[in-house]
């Protein structure tokens, strides 16, 4: 094939125009020449389109050169390029073609005067050339890798887990800058290295001690140095979409098609024959052939999934996945990694097993002991933001009761965080009064132990270890207590705060201010500090959902699971009853589940004869909501 572009032909007008000239011995612009294709390949960064605008230039028969509108003659002297009626051609887009052409108008430059004297003037002297401009046109250019990524999306609508992304979940980092070593330990082990068999990484650790933080860590340095994670997937309870086993190889392979053209090539091949029917197939289709696409490119293709045990049924899910992409004899190119996280008996499973190739498995423990002077350190630092910085507070807290509250977290990443998140309300709460109140709390509460201090939290807003001076006042605060932190519990989709608010609506801001006891537990339903209180979600750490929905809550405080979806259910009702007033977000999150949680309270035997939910009822028929 030539490096030079080919010469172009004369066309039918050229002919044409030839023969006006000799038949009617007029002057007329000479023709522009003809843009050509090249056929020298542009360097490509996608399937067969090369990065800018490349194209075959056509001439439109329909156009030739005219007189001025003025009435002139065409061979009126201009010294520069100047036309009246342009040439139009079409830019045909190299590769596939989706979209419409892009018009681009060509002009050539006026020819020099014509000679003088004789019957007929010399001909005219060479126009200054092509100029071409693009006017004020709507001008489409059409992207085969995002028209792939389109059709993938519909294809994979319904098998993708939403918010999967810890950006999307509202999560924070506890305490920048920890668990160094670590983390040193994971950047040195994505380097490819063709000596090792170890691909999958898998980080274990107890609850509260910094998994889910390192994942964002380890993320987020990954991107500032230019080797961002191919494709992520952070399980969390609050989203239900991503505890889904059957949605996270179709979440993953999205983003493997969005990251790469030759991922989203392979992709879409399989997703034209329709959605691969087993997991088998979706992880040989989906995941290990993208993979082994793009592990041609010598970049390192990694894979992180953060809380893999908070998959809904984990132990069996987590080995129905692993089982097909890490089976006995399997073989990973060199330069890809999969990075886990998970609690520690999940692991011990995965060890076990006769089924998987366990070479291709490196295992890390978070040791809580080697964290900490990291959780000292970060709750020193965490103070000095939270203390007001006023005189009386100069000399708070004393040295002797950080160290204290430090030993009582023991190395916990969420023990403290949540801990200080809690004085910090204190503070807000109860000003000078709370500068000895916090620390005393802490004095009785055993080491490292989460449920003690979620005990004090619970007790913080309604202290149940004392008798009750207005029972009524109690149980309804135990009510208020049950509802808002059963709804958050059920949610089927994640909702902020202000939704959340908008759909607690039915509960009277007279006996109950939903605001006001969403910011007394912000310890617990919100990690780290958000930016906008009203516009965070709730993230509620699995810890605390095991302790409040098991055995370990005071009974007073338990939130059963029936009540929890019934409650919901209503709120929902009423929402509908009344829409106009709330969000359409949070109206049209009650018109899709208020059924899904009067199901699921009636499958826990739940008594639902409510006048309350009756009346609702009524309303709905009689405004043909429903039909009976």
């Amino acid at each position: 094939m030539s490096d030079h572009p080919k010469q172009p032909k004369p066309n039918r007008r050229d002919k044409h125009k030839d023969e006006r000239r000799k038949n009617t011995q007029k002057h007329t612009l000479a023709p522009s020449p003809q843009p050509s294709r090249s056929t020298t390949p542009g360097p490509s960064n996608m399937r067969g389109l090369s990065p800018g605008a490349a194209g075959i230039l056509q001439s439109n028969p329909k156009s030739a050169p005219s007189r001025a509108d003025n009435g002139e003659d065409s061979v009126t002297r201009g010294d520069t390029a100047k036309t009246y009626k342009s040439d139009t051609v079409q830019s045909m887009p190299v590769g596939r073609t989706y979209g419409s052409s892009t018009i681009i108008h060509a002009h050539g430059g006026v020819g020099g005067p014509g000679g003088q004297g004789g019957v007929h003037g010399g001909g005219g002297g060479t126009g200054e050339g092509n100029k071409f401009d693009i006017r004020n046109s709507n001008v489409t250019l059409t992207n085969p890798h995002a028209t792939e990524i389109q059709f993938m999306k519909e294809k994979l609508a319904g098998h993708v887990a939403a918010q999967h992304k810890f950006t999307d979940q509202s999560k924070s980092v506890y305490a920048p800058g920890t668990r160094v070593e670590i983390e040193a330990d994971i950047l040195k082990w994505l380097s490819p290295q063709p000596a090792t068999n170890e691909h999958i990484f898998w980080i274990t650790g107890i609850a509260g001690s910094g998994k889910s933080t390192l994942s964002v860590i380890v993320v987020e340095n990954l991107h500032e140095n230019k080797t961002p994670v191919t494709a992520q997937s952070f399980v969390s309870r609050n989203i239900p979409e991503t505890i889904d086993p059957a949605k996270i190889i179709p979440t993953i392979a999205l983003q493997l098609a969005e990251f790469s053209p030759a991922a989203a090539g392979i992709i879409h091949n399989v997703l034209e024959g329709g959605f691969p029917p087993t997991r088998q197939k979706q992880v040989e289709e989906l995941l290990i052939a993208p993979i082994q696409e793009l592990s041609k490119s010598g970049n390192v293709v990694i894979i992180l999934i953060d809380a893999l045990d908070e998959l809904q049924n984990a132990a069996k899910s987590v080995l129905e996945i692993l089982s097909p992409i890490a089976a006995r004899g399997c073989k990973f190119p060199d330069n890809f990694r999969f990075l886990i996280t998970s609690r520690p008996e999940h692991w011990a499973n995965i060890s076990r097993s006769k089924t998987l190739e366990l070479t291709v498995f490196k295992q890390h423990t978070l040791m809580i002991e080697s964290s900490v002077p990291e959780v000292h350190n970060f709750i020193i630092a965490k103070m000095k933001e939270i203390t007001p910085d006023e005189p009386e507070w100069e000399d708070w807290p004393p040295p002797g009761e950080v160290r204290k509250l430090s030993d009582k977290a023991d190395g916990l990443f969420h023990y403290a965080a949540a801990a200080l998140q809690w004085i910090e309300e204190q503070i807000h709460k109860s000003g000078m009064a709370s500068q000895k109140q916090v620390f005393e709390n802490f004095t009785q509460m055993g080491i490292g132990q989460l449920e003690d201090l979620y005990r004090l939290i619970l007790t913080s807003f309604e202290n149940i270890d004392d008798p009750a001076q207005d029972a009524d006042w109690r149980a309804n605060q135990l009510q208020g207590f049950w509802h808002i932190i059963g709804t958050i519990l059920m949610l089927y989709e994640p909702l902020t705060i202000r939704q959340i608010i908008a759909l607690l609506a039915d509960i009277p801001e007279d006996d109950f201010d939903v605001k006001k006891f969403l910011q007394q537990m912000c310890s617990v339903l919100i990690p780290g500090t958000p930016t906008s209180f009203e516009g965070a979600t709730p993230q509620m750490h699995k810890s605390f959902c095991d302790y409040i929905m098991g055995r370990h809550a005071p009974a007073e405080y338990c939130v059963l699971t029936g009540h929890a979806h019934f409650v919901t259910a209503r709120s929902c009702l009423e929402v509908i009853v009344k829409a106009g007033s709330q969000s359409d977000i949070v109206v049209k999150y009650s018109v899709q589940h208020w059924y899904k949680h009067l199901q699921k309270a009636v499958e826990r035997d739940m008594p639902w004869e409510d006048g309350r939910m009756e009346n609702l009822f009524e309303q709905m028929v009689e405004e043909a909501v429903v039909n009976v």
